[in-house]
């Protein structure tokens, strides 16, 4: 017999009187493992063989739930949500996250309104007080400022021509220090009425 039920088939080689020969034995399968030869076992299936009926079900399940997520986002936008027959809760809780994200949308919004009104109104009040006398103080300053530098660059040089027509290069030296001092004196005096007026029509201006 070619096969023989549990046991397994042992070759050996054996030296005997007419030399090195090698001789068969039927011995009991479990014998020959612990002899250090294990019995051949049947191949194992592999992973997706024994795990193909729950990896398929797994990814039923994940298109079902993503398509019934696809057909409830439709449903928040306005369109028809997946209807699962008469007297099914899946319109209502459709209509009902659909009212829920148009009410918060709406607090949020009225949220931005009330914030956008309450700096309004605050940049109002500060533009009709501190900001108003902010800029009719720096017209002032400015106005100053701008009419000083003028006038004392105009009677610099001309305390300096006429200075130095007179007495040489030490007078005109003279008459550009005082030249330019006169200037800016001459020049502030003329321009502060100017200056007032301009202030006082921005500070109005801002205070509207």
């Amino acid at each position: 017999m070619a096969n023989r039920a549990g046991l397994k088939k042992v070759t050996k080689t054996v030296k005997g009187q007419k030399g090195t020969v090698r001789r068969s034995y039927w011995v009991k399968a479990s014998q020959a493992a612990r002899k250090g030869k294990p019995v051949k076992q049947q191949k194992q299936p592999g992973f997706l063989r024994r795990h193909a009926g729950k990896i398929i079900g797994g990814i039923a399940l994940a298109g079902a739930a993503a398509y019934g997520a696809h057909r409830l986002a439709k449903g928040l936008n306005g369109k028809p949500a997946l209807q699962l027959g008469p007297g099914s809760s899946s319109s209502g809780h459709s209509a009902t996250s659909g009212g829920s994200q148009s009410t918060a949308r709406q607090q949020a919004e009225k949220r931005v309104r009330q914030a956008w009104g309450t700096a309004r109104e605050r940049f109002t009040e500060w533009r009709r007080g501190e900001g108003a006398k902010l800029a009719q103080h720096m017209m002032h300053v400015g106005g100053d400022a701008a009419a000083e530098h003028i006038g004392s660059h105009i009677g610099s040089r001309v305390g300096g021509a006429v200075g130095t027509a007179v007495g040489g290069g030490a007078g005109g030296a003279v008459g550009s220090f005082l030249g330019g001092h006169a200037g800016s004196f001459v020049a502030r005096g003329r321009a502060a009425p100017h200056i007032k007026r301009g202030a006082e029509w921005v500070a109005n201006r801002m205070q509207r």
